[in-house]
């Protein structure tokens, strides 16, 4: 017999949510129960703030995992970016109960709480034009080495959770009043950005 969720392409979605889940424990058992149901492959992080992952499967199985999340209203408004592919990229399911979905290493970070202001696209180069602004490209040195913005700050940061500490050294909230950190325009990498806006904010700073 054919299994309705062998069929190619596979679908790879990358999806994070911040929301508040003080049940998250019990969560992880019935997000893992469901993935293995309608196969998905891939891992998701479940936090009490919320969840992160990329996943694989079948359109069929894919579609039938996320609306079930969705059901959770919680989830109701979950987005997600999809990719394709003729063969999976992960073979094993896994969620996994952390202490963070964005590791920050910082307490008292809470995005479900208090972020900074959004930016819309067309608002960009205005906003990197004022003076005031303090421009901090957080992308790896390899890909800055391909370009950056004018005045654009290179921090050396190998890693995300290393972005605090640099912060706490360089940044000084007496002089620098609007501070905005950008990273690789890809969905996967906006929400470290989210993270970054939510520290800078708890420092205090203004951000955008």
């Amino acid at each position: 017999m054919t299994d309705k969720f062998e069929h190619a392409p596979i679908v790879v979605a990358a999806l994070y949510k911040f929301v508040s889940l003080p049940d998250y424990k019990e969560l992880r058992e019935q997000l893992l129960e469901h993935m293995k149901s309608f196969q998905i492959n891939g891992l998701l992080l479940c936090a009490e703030e919320g969840i992160n992952g990329t996943i694989c499967g079948t359109r069929t199985g894919m579609d039938l995992f996320l609306n079930w999340l969705k059901q959770d209203e919680r989830f109701s408004n979950l987005e997600h970016k999809e990719s394709y592919t003729d063969e999976r990229p992960f073979q094993k399911t896994k969620v996994k109960l952390k202490r963070e979905i964005i590791t920050m290493g910082v307490e008292g970070v809470n995005p479900n709480e208090k972020v900074g202001k959004y930016v819309e696209a067309e608002q960009w180069n205005e906003l990197i034009s004022d003076p005031e602004v303090l421009l901090i490209d957080t992308r790896n040195d390899y890909e800055v080495s391909f370009g950056t913005f004018e005045k654009a700050i290179n921090p050396n940061t190998k890693c995300f959770s290393e972005f605090p500490q640099y912060v706490k050294q360089n940044v000084d909230p007496t002089k620098h009043k609007k501070i905005v950190s950008f990273i690789r325009i890809y969905y996967l990498q906006l929400r470290l950005c989210f993270v970054q806006a939510v520290f800078v904010v708890k420092k205090p700073l203004v951000t955008c």
